[in-house]
């Protein structure tokens, strides 16, 4: 019944939209007069920073209220003291749109179903255009944003149509579950949510495109809306991979992701002309 879980599927999609971008303008709105109506010295007592150099901090911290190109200029050319505030900020948003739900011990448990990726897909659909790509496929198993801008000769601006799974584990996975050392997942929900779909794909793909895959493989198959499926950058740990991925591979999170499933979504680039 195609027409029937299409319907169900866009009304969850627009509930999902409706709240988060209340949500988000509320936290926007919050954080950024606090932001315009602090000193630097505030900012670094409220949210913990270590201390930096006095002179580089104000204009940093400040320049978002000088608009969005202003900030985005300071960024690019910024040290790791300047871009202090930026990340303290940027690290109080994510804490509140995506506040830690509880363990699931089990990594082959934490599958995400598609009103889940919505709701990340919403959240970069408002942000990215304040992220930067640096070099995405380094940048992923970078601890440290700031690391990454070191290296980058010309970072670029993100636009949603171009946020893949390394851009979104830079600027939203991995800063958003460091403080627990905690999967995505965990920030979603506690329960397991154990996969019906193994995912497998790769993370240069946007995800807009991965999103319209799993959304047609639900209709095709006439599946439940909330059918969990089993993405890697979602489930594991990413601050503790190593953990999640033995040197025995019958006991990584992968192969017992995949014990679990009941079938493999196979996730391929567009077909494109030699």
């Amino acid at each position: 019944d195609s027409p029937r879980l299409q319907a169900e599927l866009d009304k969850q999609m627009q509930d999902e939209a409706r709240e988060v971008a209340e949500f988000s303008d509320a936290i926007v709105k919050e954080v950024t007069q606090e932001l315009n109506s602090a000193t630097a010295q505030q900012i670094q007592l409220k949210f913990e920073a270590p201390s930096a150099a006095p002179s580089a901090q104000p204009d940093a911290c400040l320049s978002r209220s000088k608009g969005k190109r202003s900030w985005r200029r300071a960024r690019r050319g910024a040290g790791a003291a300047n871009l202090e505030c930026e990340s303290n900020w940027r690290q109080e948003r994510l804490r509140r749109m995506f506040p830690y739900q509880g363990e699931i011990e089990r990594p082959e448990c934490r599958a995400i179903t598609v009103k889940q990726l919505e709701r990340v897909k919403y959240y970069a659909a408002r942000h990215c255009k304040y992220w930067l790509d640096p070099n995405p496929e380094r940048a992923a198993s970078t601890a440290n944003l700031d690391d990454a801008f070191k290296r980058a000769a010309a970072p670029k601006e993100l636009a949603l149509n171009s946020v893949n799974l390394y851009h979104l584990c830079m600027w939203l996975i991995r800063p958003a579950t460091r403080e627990r050392d905690c999967s995505f997942v965990e920030l979603l929900t506690d329960k397991e949510q154990v996969p019906k779909w193994f995912v497998s794909h790769w993370w240069g793909e946007t995800i807009t495109s991965f999103l319209k895959c799993v959304e047609k493989h639900l209709l095709v198959r006439g599946l439940p809306a909330d059918t969990p499926y089993w993405v890697c950058a979602y489930a594991n740990r990413q601050h503790s991979l190593s953990e999640e991925i033995s040197p025995d591979p019958r006991a990584s999170s992968f192969h017992r992701a995949l014990l679990a499933s009941g079938g493999v979504l196979l996730v391929l680039d567009p077909k494109r002309e030699s």
